[in-house]
């Protein structure tokens, strides 16, 4: 699929396919094509060349438009309504039935702003109001342009629990952009990395990152735990570093303490998600 603005190609033979269920990050700089791929899922915008299916269908189609809740960029609202008022108006302009308002602004964390009028919202309340108004139709494909945007460490942290619940509890397929790439790497099961219009990297993220990381072992005697790793350590400061996957690391930490090694820490050093976006882009910051 290819998207052109005039002389500006904003995506270039993107070709990729998104599995249904799981929580799924489209990652790039500004300008690398992430909102101009959302705004193509939506049919707010039509391909220069290609095509895309979505949910198996058209996505100008009323059918799917309908199984789709989006948030893109910031949420503006009109500032008299309460947030109960808001999603009201929303569920009827778009034709679905009353939702559960309750239960809905229950789970994006605004209950004790109900009947609050929207403009004494802070950045982050609309973020969590965007994200409410994108679910009152269960959807079965949430589009999320900046979830976090405003918020406080602990509301991220909500709004990954959220997210991670709406996946796995609720069947729905995640897409979503992010410029904070630890939340990524903690939410997402799979990412795609846009460099100027480009796909650069795909994949799931434990596999795309499982050449980096490195086992960093610590214990009470450095040359008993060389010694018994036979060569696939390497000395690091007083630890030992080792290449391993992690599904064979359960079976190695007890074979080294049934074997004597007093193990004082095991942690995995390395392979971020940020260390591979930087190297796959050659530098673009992720926004």
């Amino acid at each position: 699929m290819t998207k052109r603005f005039g002389a500006v190609t904003a995506l270039d033979r993107l070709s990729f396919s998104v599995p249904e269920g799981g929580v799924y990050g489209i990652l790039g700089a500004n300008g690398a094509g992430k909102s101009t791929f959302f705004r193509l899922c939506l049919d707010l915008v039509r391909p220069s060349g290609g095509g895309l299916s979505v949910l198996g269908g058209a996505p100008g189609q009323v059918a799917v438009r309908r199984q789709i809740g989006a948030m893109i960029e910031t949420p503006r609202y009109y500032p008299t309504l309460t947030a109960a008022e808001t999603l009201m108006m929303l569920a009827r302009t778009s034709g679905v039935r009353a939702p559960e308002i309750g239960r809905w602004l229950a789970r994006v964390g605004l209950m004790d702003a109900v009947h609050r009028k929207v403009r004494h919202f802070s950045v982050g309340m609309k973020q969590r109001l965007g994200i409410a108004a994108a679910l009152i139709a269960n959807p079965r494909l949430l589009i999320l342009d900046e979830p976090t945007s405003g918020m406080d460490p602990a509301g991220i942290l909500e709004m990954r629990t959220l997210i991670r619940e709406l996946a796995a509890k609720d069947g729905v397929t995640i897409l979503l952009s992010s410029h904070l790439l630890d939340e990524v790497q903690r939410t997402c099961d799979r990412v795609a990395i846009f460099a100027r219009g480009t796909l650069v990297a795909e994949g799931r993220i434990d596999v795309l990152l499982a050449g980096q990381e490195k086992l960093r072992l610590l214990a009470t005697s450095q040359q008993a735990l060389l010694a018994a790793l036979g060569g696939r350590g390497v000395c690091d400061g007083d630890g030992v570093l080792m290449t391993v996957s992690r599904a064979e690391t359960p079976s190695l930490l007890r074979a080294l303490v049934d074997g004597g090694i007093d193990l004082i820490e095991a942690r995995w050093m390395g392979g971020g998600l940020e260390k591979f976006y930087l190297e796959q882009t050659g530098g673009d910051h992720a926004g």
